[in-house]
């Protein structure tokens, strides 16, 4: 029971490491957007022409997509892809800080991590420490037989890949 709550506590700890970097992500784009606009705002009124020399096949995919983008013209929507993509160029200058974030955050989520497994694990030693001795204070068991025990538990455990249950010994000593 202890492994699954763990390995539901790992993946709560996993998804939590997913919004962070969504939410990185989120900031990211929104300053790149910030910029973008700001840039739009201080420029907003100078607009120049030129000439433009661009694929047939790039001009259809402006001609089509246009009016989806809310745009009043071709031209505004290739100037809001532009944009867009200057600000895909500079968020790359910035991959060396993002990195680095979800690093530390994975680092910080597998040590907290760790630490509980460290003390379930305690926990788990010390009642079975328990139950190992007063089992011993109750029979008496020969040494042969815990050793050949031993040995079967082991290739049990193994065989069930560690899921062992009340139920599984209950039916193994019944066999």
């Amino acid at each position: 029971m202890g492994v699954k709550t763990d390995a539901f506590l790992f993946d709560n700890k996993l998804i939590t490491l997913c919004k962070i970097t969504c939410y990185i992500s989120v900031c990211v784009v929104l300053l790149v957007v910030k910029t973008r606009k700001e840039f739009i705002m201080e420029n907003k009124d100078k607009k120049n022409k030129f000439a433009l020399y661009i694929k047939d096949s790039s001009l259809d995919v402006a001609r089509q997509w246009y009016k989806e983008d809310n745009c009043s013209s071709i031209s505004e929507f290739i100037e809001k892809a532009v944009l867009f993509y200057g600000g895909y160029v500079s968020s790359e200058h910035n991959q060396n800080y993002l990195p680095n974030v979800v690093i530390s955050t994975m680092k910080a989520i597998m040590r907290d991590s760790e630490n509980r497994h460290n003390r379930n694990l305690f926990r788990l030693c010390v009642e079975l420490s328990m139950l190992m001795n007063v089992m011993a204070a109750t029979h008496d068991i020969p040494k042969e037989s815990l050793n050949k025990l031993r040995g079967e538990c082991v290739e049990e455990v193994k065989a069930l890949n560690g899921t062992l249950s009340l139920d599984t010994a209950v039916d193994w000593q019944s066999e």
